[in-house]
């Protein structure tokens, strides 16, 4: 009997252990964190935040895309490399000194020397008294604003397939005036390569006549020559037109140009025009 006494008194011992060790009651409080369990792996990547920008955690210079933001200019990396216009190729109707070019060695640039015994339309009295006489008479200075020059559309030089695709084009042109007797002629030069695939290229250079004064126009004080470069990011179905702005005080205030489009493209859409800033020059 004893021996069944103890039996049960240790068994209650034991339920009442048990008892105590399980679920707390409900008014007691429970650390939820306790129930967090850690996994040690590696950290996540966390962008660099830019908060000006709520796409600037995708638009950066080494993304390998050549962002809205970005051009050849700021960007080769994502953009390409610019294409160069010529500095040095006579013909392409901008005397380049730098480069050695004269009116000995490319009168098509430059004009033609003086003293050959022809007036030509780079002389006067006043810079050839001795081809055009030693009358120079300067009738004043003259300032004519809102000038502006054609949309030229280069000619598809038969490389690639006339369309960009969305491939750029990486956009490099260039605008120079130059008197003509009584006229200012403008001389531009462009070319539109594809960044990616099969390189389709736009590239040529075209005069225009862009005033007639009432006298001859001895020379031009103002700026004469203007260049600028981009990379086209945007297909021209939705956003057609993009401007090139250059600085103050130079020829063209700004370009403006069609890269990429939708369908063909090279010698088809594919140009630019440009607007002036107010050109100073003494007439006769």
């Amino acid at each position: 009997m004893e021996r069944t006494v103890k039996r049960i008194v240790a068994a209650l011992s034991t339920f009442t252990l048990i008892v105590g060790c399980g679920a707390p009651e409900p008014w007691d409080e429970v650390d939820e964190t306790e129930q967090a369990v850690y996994v040690p792996g590696p950290l996540p990547e966390v962008p660099d935040e830019r908060p000006d920008d709520p796409d600037a955690d995708s638009q950066y210079c080494g993304n390998h895309r050549c962002d809205p933001s970005e051009s050849c200019l700021s960007c080769a990396a994502d953009c390409g490399t610019c294409p160069k216009i010529p500095e040095s190729t006579c013909g392409d109707f901008v005397c380049h000194a730098s480069a050695g070019e004269t009116c000995s060695t490319c009168p098509g640039d430059c004009g033609k020397c003086c003293g050959n015994g022809k007036c030509d339309y780079n002389e006067t009295g006043c810079t050839c008294p001795l081809d055009c006489g030693p009358t120079c008479n300067v009738g004043g200075k003259v300032t004519v604003s809102n000038l502006s020059i054609p949309k030229f559309i280069p000619p598809w030089t038969g490389q690639g397939d006339l369309d960009f695709a969305g491939n750029g084009p990486m956009v490099a042109v260039s605008a120079s005036i130059r008197p003509v007797g009584n006229a200012i002629y403008a001389d531009v030069y462009m070319v539109a390569v594809e960044s990616t695939g099969d390189r389709t290229r736009a590239e040529g250079k075209k005069t225009f006549k862009i005033y007639t004064h009432s006298k001859q126009i001895n020379y031009i004080i103002s700026d004469t020559f203007t260049s600028g470069a981009y990379t086209d990011s945007n297909i021209g179905y939705y956003h057609p037109d993009d401007y090139i702005f250059t600085r103050s005080g130079e020829l063209v205030q700004y370009f403006k140009c069609t890269g990429d489009v939708a369908g063909d493209d090279a010698g088809v859409a594919t140009g630019c025009s440009a607007k002036l800033r107010g050109v100073t020059f003494l007439e006769q």
